[in-house]
């Protein structure tokens, strides 16, 4: 009996009720600019495999590039079939498959992995269908909300704790790999290419419609987004959706400066003095030459309070100039104004003010 592979669509992936492993088998240079999100990389053909075949289909057309194609794969069968068996894929038996438009690379692989007994879905149109995708979802509208703060707020934790009460939150900064500002990738932590913060994103947003298709209109819950300017570290916002979060509803939560001060001491404050110094002069052109300086003596005197109180001060100014702009663009803007530290308090207040004015 011949082994039955079958096709899917990518916005089916979410219908299936079986746990299922996603295999992207594309080259590792084609996986590491953007993947689906989970998928791990069982190329059919390395780097330099697929430029030679490329070449060769450019020169000598698509025969003599498959059969070149063939003859490097044949002797690696085995191997990928090895490979495949180490990835234990979620114990279970089902393979989801994909290449770059749903060819003759997820066609070869579909069939080798389904002779070894596995069932096996290729993704219709690849991942270049996935793309489409995406940059569809990104584009449309939805009810954001969106919480705004003075840096050092804990805007961040809010919404971390927001969403262990039900609401549905969306990391914007978690996604980036960045803080978005000159102290933001201090953990150094490799920030996402372009086009996987986007497939991310995308994701994180089907995972809302299919929680709306599900929900009565009355029930509706908001996307909540920390407010960030469009670029956050190496990643651009899509254009689009910057707009659409931009337009939404916007909390100004405002906390008072030695609450912020602290705050900001203790999430920054165990870094070296280096590393500190060196974030200071990344920004030294809009802090201003003298407050650069003061601030980096402070640094060198272990004197956190002070050298934070300058650029907490900093950052206050812009805060200030982002609201002013939202004014002049008659955006609506509610404000929360409190010295409470409890968060469970916060967002009873947070919530109540939203769901009275919305």
């Amino acid at each position: 009996m011949e082994p039955e592979i079958r096709e899917l669509e990518w916005h089916a992936i979410n219908t299936l009720n079986e746990r299922y492993c996603v295999i992207d088998v594309r080259s590792p240079h084609e996986f590491d600019l953007g993947h689906f999100p989970g998928a791990v990389c069982l190329p059919i053909l390395s780097n330099e495999e697929r430029a030679e075949i490329g070449t060769l289909y450019k020169q000598q057309g698509r025969d003599i590039a498959i059969r070149r194609g063939l003859k490097l794969l044949g002797p690696q069968m085995p191997n990928k079939i090895e490979a495949l068996h180490k990835l234990k894929p979620m114990h279970t038996k089902i393979i989801m498959l994909y290449c770059w438009r749903g060819g003759l690379r997820s066609a070869i692989m579909a069939w080798l992995f389904s002779v070894c007994g596995y069932a096996v879905y290729r993704i219709k149109g690849g991942y270049k269908q996935f793309r489409q995708q995406v940059l569809q979802v990104l584009e449309l509208p939805r009810p954001y909300r969106v919480l705004a703060g003075f840096t050092g707020s804990g805007k961040t934790a809010l919404l971390q704790y927001m969403k262990t009460c039900g609401a549905f939150i969306i990391d914007l900064e978690d996604l980036a790999q960045h803080k978005g500002s000159a102290f933001g990738n201090l953990n150094y932590l490799p920030q996402p290419t372009q086009q996987q913060f986007e497939n991310e994103l995308a994701i994180q947003l089907s995972a809302y419609d299919t929680m709306f298709n599900s929900l009565n209109q009355n029930e509706l819950p908001y996307i909540w987004l920390e407010s960030e300017s469009q670029r956050i570290g190496s990643i651009n916002l899509p254009q689009i959706f910057f707009n659409n979060m931009v337009s939404a509803p916007l909390v100004n939560w405002i906390r008072p400066f030695d609450v912020r001060l602290n705050r900001i001491i203790s999430e920054y404050g165990s870094f070296t003095q280096l590393q500190l110094e060196q974030a200071v002069r990344r920004m030294s052109k809009r802090l201003g030459g003298l407050d650069t300086q003061r601030v980096i003596t402070y640094l060198n005197q272990s004197n956190i309070h002070a050298a934070f109180s300058i650029l907490l001060n900093y950052y206050d100014r812009w805060y200030l100039k982002s609201r002013r702009a939202d004014m002049d663009n008659k955006r609506m803007v509610w404000v929360y104004e409190s010295s409470e530290m409890q968060f469970s308090v916060i967002y009873k207040s947070i919530k109540l003010l939203v769901n009275d004015r919305s």
